[in-house]
């Protein structure tokens, strides 16, 4: 059987017709995606500075935090080693210095005498986190002992007082700052202080001399246990 031509004529129109149909549905998807992505593009560039500007201002919260904690660590460190040094100096034991000796030195330096030094049982003690042994050390220091025969009249005897008083204060200067006792701190001074003679007293033939100057010094020693 013979198909006419126009049979052929419009299956071809149809199959066109189908084909256009096809590209059409086919191009207007590509539109669509076009217009999807363009849209999404656009909303993309749109948001990338806030995303620029939010990255670059977390950025620079990190670098502040780590320069903190820098500083932190820095000062940290400093703290620590302050605290070393000013450990190191501390002595560790109440053995670690000679105190009753280094304290007869220095008396002897100044022409007095001790007559006394006792000390009281070492006690705990926490100071701002840090432990200490606290010591406590009594000292009586005087001049030296003379009678009225050292002196021709009462004016060398008031000398002799003004003097002994005078180096009685140097000792406990020197103690106060003698290295050996950095870490001690003087509670307590007792001064004593014989009465002047007059001439008419000095000459009399009963004439009786005052006990020599003296003082009693209350010592605390702080001795560095740790924190």
């Amino acid at each position: 059987m013979r198909i006419s031509k126009t049979i052929w004529i419009t299956l071809g129109v149809a199959i066109f017709i189908i084909g256009f149909v096809v590209l059409y549905l086919m191009y207007s998807r590509q539109l669509d995606e076009q217009e999807q992505l363009k849209s999404r593009l656009e909303t993309n560039v749109a948001t990338l500075p806030k995303l620029v500007a939010e990255r670059e201002n977390w950025q620079s919260q990190l670098v502040k935090l780590q320069n903190e904690l820098a500083q932190r660590q820095s000062a940290l460190n400093e703290a620590n080693e302050q605290l070393r040094q000013a450990t190191t100096g501390w002595p560790t034991s109440a053995e670690s210095i000679e105190y009753d000796e280094k304290l007869f030195e220095i008396a002897n330096a100044w022409n007095l005498d001790i007559t006394v030094v006792t000390a009281a049982a070492a006690e705990e003690e926490r100071i701002e986190g840090i432990s200490f042994m606290v010591a406590s050390f009594t000292v009586e220091v005087r001049g030296k002992l003379v009678t009225i025969a050292d002196f021709e009249e009462a004016a060398d005897y008031q000398e002799y007082i003004d003097d002994t008083v005078d180096d009685i204060l140097a000792f406990i200067h020197t103690v106060a700052s003698d290295k050996n006792f950095d870490s001690a701190r003087i509670q307590l001074v007792d001064l004593g202080v014989p009465e002047p003679l007059t001439d008419e007293e000095f000459q009399a033939e009963n004439a009786q001399l005052g006990e020599p100057p003296w003082a009693q010094i209350s010592l605390t020693i702080y001795i560095y246990k740790g924190r």
